[in-house]
């Protein structure tokens, strides 16, 4: 997670100077951040849920456990659809978390700027707004909870829910 809160320590550095200068430039480099750390979370769970097997990961069914074992998920867009198939966000019907979180993967996925895809917005400069940004960090907030509450980490050095920063708001 040192890397996590190294990439986070720059998000919230990138927020503070947004709020100053009151500059939109800067919602790609945080949102790729935020996306990033969205996916390096959920990477890690299933890492613990797959290697670990003296940590026992509450909540979950051998099912579960033995089908993440199987997986080799290394790459957002297929982390999205295993979390959503043994849903380890703890979705219930109607939320749009899932759906939010492959959202928020294209967005991310236009760094590369010349949009192979055609997704929508075709200009840039309004694929990184701040209703998107907001949605990002929003979506990590809603990912650590679970996280946090959920599957707790048995070591004490993890940050705990309560105090988690929030700096889009």
């Amino acid at each position: 997670m040192d890397n996590v809160n190294y990439n986070f320590q720059i998000v919230e550095k990138l927020f503070e100077t947004k709020k100053v200068e009151q500059e939109l430039l800067l919602n790609k480099p945080i949102f790729i951040l935020i996306v990033s750390i969205i996916e390096c979370t959920l990477y890690d769970l299933l890492r613990r849920v797959k290697e670990h097997r003296k940590e026992i990961i509450p909540g979950l069914d051998r099912k579960s456990i033995n089908d993440t074992r199987n997986k080799v998920t290394d790459e957002l867009s297929p982390i999205i659809s295993h979390i959503q198939k043994h849903n380890y966000l703890q979705i219930k019907t109607g939320d749009t978390l899932y759906e939010d979180l492959d959202n928020l993967r294209k967005i991310r996925n236009r760094i590369h700027i010349q949009n192979r895809s055609a997704h929508n917005p075709i200009d840039e400069y309004q694929v990184w707004s701040d209703a998107n940004l907001n949605l990002a960090g929003k979506t990590l907030e809603r990912i650590y909870k679970v996280l946090c509450l959920s599957y707790p980490r048995p070591n004490k050095e993890f940050i705990s829910f309560s105090v988690f920063p929030r700096p889009w708001l």
